[in-house]
C-alpha cells in the first residue's frame, strides 16, 4: 500500500514538471535590406510580457512558458512583428524598416516675430503721438499765461473752473 502511494506521488511529481515546462528559443534578427544584424531589438513573450533584447550580433535567447506561443519583436526604426513559435528551433527574422511620417512644421527666428510686433505697436502708438504733443503744448501755453497748479490741473482734465 505504501509502495502504491510512493508510485502515485512520483507520477504526479513528474507530470507537474512536464506541465510547467519552459522552452528556450534563440534566434537572429536582421535588417531586411542590408541583411546586417540589428542591435537592441526587443523580443518578448506576447502572453507574459517577459523579454530580452538582441546583442551586438543581433542574437537573442528567450524562455517561453508554453509552446506554441507568440513572440513580439519590435524596434524603434523597424516594423513590429508577431511570430508564431511552434517548436524550439533557431529563428531567423528579417525586419523591414518602418517609414515614419512626421507632421510638417515651420522653422524661423522668433526674434523676427517679436520685431514685427514691436513695429506694429509703434505704428499704432504713432497715431496717438499727436495728442500727446498737443497736450504738452497746451500745458506750456497755460503755464506761461497763469503759472499756477490749478491752471495746470484745468488743462490736464480739460475743464475750466471759471
Amino acid at each position: 500500500m505504501i509502495l502504491r502511494h510512493i508510485q502515485l506521488f512520483t507520477l504526479l511529481f513528474i507530470f507537474s514538471f512536464k506541465s510547467n515546462a519552459q522552452t528556450q528559443i534563440s534566434g537572429l534578427i536582421l535588417d531586411s535590406l542590408t541583411q546586417k544584424p540589428i542591435v537592441g531589438v526587443s523580443v518578448s513573450d506576447a502572453k507574459t510580457g517577459k523579454g530580452t533584447i538582441t546583442n551586438e550580433e543581433g542574437q537573442f535567447r528567450i524562455v517561453l512558458e508554453n509552446i506554441p506561443g507568440k513572440l513580439l519583436i519590435s524596434h524603434v526604426t523597424y516594423k513590429k512583428r508577431i511570430l508564431d513559435v511552434r517548436k524550439s528551433d533557431f529563428i531567423k527574422v528579417n525586419l523591414p524598416i518602418a517609414a515614419i511620417q512626421l507632421p510638417e512644421f515651420q522653422t524661423g527666428n522668433p526674434a523676427v516675430a517679436i520685431l514685427n510686433a514691436v513695429i506694429r505697436k509703434a505704428v499704432s502708438d504713432s497715431a496717438n503721438k499727436h495728442i500727446t504733443r498737443h497736450f504738452i503744448r497746451k500745458c506750456r501755453i497755460s503755464m506761461a499765461n497763469t503759472p499756477s497748479f490749478s491752471s495746470f490741473l484745468q488743462t490736464w482734465h480739460g475743464v475750466s473752473w471759471e
